[in-house]
């Protein structure tokens, strides 16, 4: 895998995610994405799975700190009974504030962790991200709901695909704070004001000193927020409303079967905008690529969220043309001599 360039400065960016070995080519595009957009760096992944361990060390990435579930349920029995009680993938929400809990016990004071959704993908370098951080204890991204969809802010007004703590006073006891109150409470419904591990962000801008709220177009760009956007494709890269385009979140992307993928957009999108597609098509062709390269054997499965094993039978096409949703004709396209890839928005 290409390996960027050292820093001159010698900061080595800390982050870290965690997946199961059905995520495993979503978090490795994490990883390579990082690779070329982030200079120093080095990504702590919980491997959820002990395939998803397994597979991992066998690829022996340079700057991937491989930690195996056991190790953290070892020092966090609190997680072990969390996993009694809860689906595999509320138990997986729960992991999100221990692990970075966890990790941060290890890290010197003053330095800063990022944890990344697995399903993000850099674009430009992260860079622009950390400038605007500075020296925030916290720093969180905004959903940014356009108007149309801005009910969904009952399920949180911010996301969790970013989200950095600095091992200061207010980081360290934020990053306590969240843990416990997973470990207490973290399902996927919404009850009491809660919902999963994302809900309890809203409360943190009034209770935390020296947070920062991340604004900016190009941060966690997601299908939530992008529909208004104005995607431009140029020589210096992708621009999201004349911003660049830093991560994209690929929320809700399903790889269906071989070389096919379902955008999944409906839920927020009535017409995606012009370009949306460049932004999926460089996404699918570095999964694919992954798959070729490190796991010939993977075969596309994943783990279903409750909300939708709830759903209602799909509407047909023509209802949801009614609906207002729109279907782009052109959603093949070749990739290295094989055949067509095929995405449905």
């Amino acid at each position: 895998m290409k390996e960027a360039a050292q820093t001159g400065a010698g900061e080595v960016r800390k982050y870290c995610t965690y997946f199961d070995h059905h995520f495993l080519p979503q978090g490795l595009a994490l990883y390579q994405s990082l690779c070329e957009h982030a200079g120093a760096f080095c990504l702590s992944v919980l491997a959820l799975t002990e395939e998803c361990e397994r597979q991992l060390r066998a690829i022996g990435f340079d700057r991937m700190e491989i930690i195996p579930l056991r190790q953290l349920l070892s020092r966090r029995p609190g997680l072990r009974l969390a996993r009694k009680n809860r689906t595999v993938i509320e138990f997986y929400f729960t992991c999100t504030g221990s692990l970075m809990s966890y990790l941060m016990e290890k890290m010197d004071p003053g330095t800063a962790l990022t944890y990344l959704d697995a399903d993000c993908f850099f674009f430009a370098s992260p860079k622009i991200v950390h400038d605007m951080e500075k020296s925030a204890s916290i720093a969180i991204t905004p959903h940014r709901f356009p108007a149309r969809i801005r009910d969904r802010e009952i399920y949180g007004r911010f996301n969790v695909g970013w989200v950095t703590f600095r091992r200061d006073q207010p980081g360290l006891a934020c990053a306590k704070g969240w843990e416990k109150r997973c470990l207490d409470w973290c399902y996927d419904r919404l009850e009491g004001g809660r919902f999963g591990d994302q809900k309890y962000l809203d409360a943190w801008p009034e209770e935390f000193r020296g947070l920062k709220v991340l604004n900016h177009p190009g941060i966690n760009c997601a299908p939530w927020n992008v529909e208004p956007a104005s995607i431009d494709i140029g020589v210096d890269g992708i621009r999201i409303n004349s911003e660049p385009l830093v991560f994209y979140h690929f929320h809700g992307l399903k790889w269906v079967a071989d070389q096919e993928f379902e955008a999944n957009l409906g839920e927020f999108i009535r017409r995606p905008p012009a370009n949306l597609q460049h932004v999926y098509r460089r996404y699918l062709e570095c999964l694919l690529g992954l798959r070729q390269k490190y796991l010939p054997q993977y075969r596309p499965g994943r783990i279903r969220r409750i909300y939708e094993t709830q759903k209602k039978p799909a509407f047909p096409i023509l209802e949801r043309l009614k609906r207002g949703l729109t279907f782009p004709e052109k959603n093949r396209w070749q990739m290295g001599g094989c055949r067509p890839i095929r995405l449905k928005f």
